[in-house]
């Protein structure tokens, strides 16, 4: 009996160990992704966007805010664009984890709710795939994660924090300007009419930070312009599509994971029924759920919902699902985990395989793209211009000021109401062309004329016809796939 005493402590010890073994190993998987994987087109327009703002240049769309400002001081102080990206990346993986890991930790949890709850973060294929990406994005869902302990203790200095994390928010897009009014709401729901002095002194300081730095920066005005067209944008489009429209194969993909988070929720509303208003304001739950409604609110306003929208609720509700799992009886622990289990094989044998997202992330290396762009950049003159409407070639500037397309943008580009100019550019100061899906998107005289004036010198890159360059560089190929494609 004696011998059998350190099995049996080993074996109490076994589960906290294990959890947090496999949230370590989840955390690197996450940041592997993060190194490896290729690009995906969002990025390439924060940092092109960027660039251009310090660079000081007009462009449109206009996307001035703190966080496309940081990735233009990235991409001008390094010359070697694979280095940028993989800095870019690494900021953002490392903001995120540590909001994360702040978020658990401070919201009661201990350290085996805090591993379950990254476990249960990350398996959700949205948030792994897009979380770990350096979009504008990703400075809203930290903020969102940092907002969730100060509304959880409520204490006076927390509104005046709320107030500053609401800003930030705010200065992030017209989806952050609707994301950080509801966040002051929810201050207001937990604090009351107390709380709107540190509320809004904390907003207007921070806030008003952020319009001093834009102001002496010399951004103010594309701030500006960012928020009116981009508004404008959306009055103007006249196909919108509903979230399950667009939203129901990114779904497909996480179905197991949406219906062990709908329990969850079940089961955390269910005890609340003898919970009072004010009892309730002072529970983490309470504001885990409320976060996670506020980072889908912008799902249904959005013309045309994309799959990274899924991921911000990821957090919260994966940390609902590991409170709700540790509270559980041993042998209820066995029967959600076997719930799990049944819908994870249900979903392999309806859908699409359970984490083939997160192992498509390992399939999608970015060297071929960032050889292809270091290439560009050794070859390219400073005075060079690109066509490129992903914006992959950050470093060199585009031939007019209208240099962004997408799906939202083709319709403009249809209607011959963007990009035009395009078509009349003079090639000899614009002489390189990047080989994307998105040149399909631009209006057809502009098509026309790239077909006939430039040729591939790599599989993903043209130069112009008449360059004086072009015979002294090798030739591409149609036929080849091209390096620059967005991953997702």
């Amino acid at each position: 009996m004696a011998a059998a005493a350190p099995l049996r402590a080993a074996w109490r010890h076994l589960p906290p160990a294990l959890g947090v073994g496999v949230a370590g190993a989840a955390i690197l998987a996450f940041v592997a992704a993060a190194v490896v994987r290729r690009l995906n087109f969002d990025e390439a327009l924060a940092l092109r966007a960027g660039w251009l703002l310090v660079a000081h240049r007009e462009a449109a769309p206009p996307f001035a805010m703190p966080f496309t400002g940081f990735l233009g001081l990235v991409g001008h102080a390094v010359a070697d664009p694979g280095t940028v990206f993989l800095l870019a990346r690494l900021a953002v993986v490392t903001a995120v984890l540590a909001a994360l890991v702040t978020a658990f930790h401070q919201t009661r949890g201990g350290w085996m709710a805090s591993a379950l709850a990254a476990v249960c973060t990350l398996a959700q294929a949205t948030f792994f795939v897009h979380g770990l990406e350096f979009r504008y994005d990703a400075a809203i869902t930290v903020c969102l994660l940092l907002a969730w302990p100060r509304l959880s203790a409520g204490r006076p200095r927390d509104f005046a924090v709320l107030g500053a994390l609401a800003a930030i928010v705010a200065a992030h897009h017209l989806k952050g300007l609707v994301l950080g009014t509801l966040l002051l709401l929810l201050g207001v729901t937990r604090g009351g009419a107390r709380a709107l002095p540190k509320l809004f002194a904390g907003f207007l300081a921070a806030g008003g930070a952020l319009v001093a730095l834009a102001a002496r920066a010399g951004w103010l005005g594309e701030a500006r312009r960012m928020y009116a067209s981009f508004f404008a944008l959306a009055r103007d489009a006249t196909r919108w599509y509903a979230p399950w429209q667009t939203l129901g194969p990114t779904v497909a993909r996480d179905a197991a994971w949406w219906a062990l988070a709908a329990l969850a929720v079940g089961a955390t509303a269910a005890t609340w029924r003898s919970v009072s208003f004010a009892e309730g304001r002072h529970l983490p739950e309470v504001w885990a759920l409320s976060l996670a409604g506020v980072s889908l609110a912008f799902v249904p306003l959005h013309p045309h919902p994309w799959a990274y929208m899924l991921a911000p609720p990821a957090p919260f509700l994966g940390w609902l699902a590991a409170r709700q799992f540790l509270a559980l009886s041993s042998r209820g622990r066995w029967r959600a985990a076997g719930i799990a289990a049944a819908l994870l094989v249900a979903q392999g044998v309806l859908g699409p395989p359970p984490f083939s997202a997160h192992l498509a992330s390992f399939h999608a290396p970015r060297r071929a793209e960032v050889a292809e762009l270091r290439w560009l950049r050794r070859v390219a003159r400073p005075d060079d211009a690109v066509i490129d409407p992903s914006g992959l070639a950050y470093f060199l500037p585009p031939c007019t000021e209208e240099w962004y397309v997408d799906s939202l943008f083709r319709e403009r580009a249809t209607a011959g109401t963007w990009m035009q100019e395009l078509a009349t550019a003079e090639p000899s100061v614009c002489p390189w062309l990047l080989r994307t899906y998105r040149l399909d998107m631009l209006p057809s005289r502009v098509k026309q004329r790239l077909a006939h004036q430039y040729r591939l010198v790599t599989d993903g890159i043209a130069l112009w016809v008449g360059d004086p360059r072009s015979p002294s560089l090798p030739k591409g190929t149609d036929a080849a796939p091209t390096p620059f494609d967005s991953f997702w």
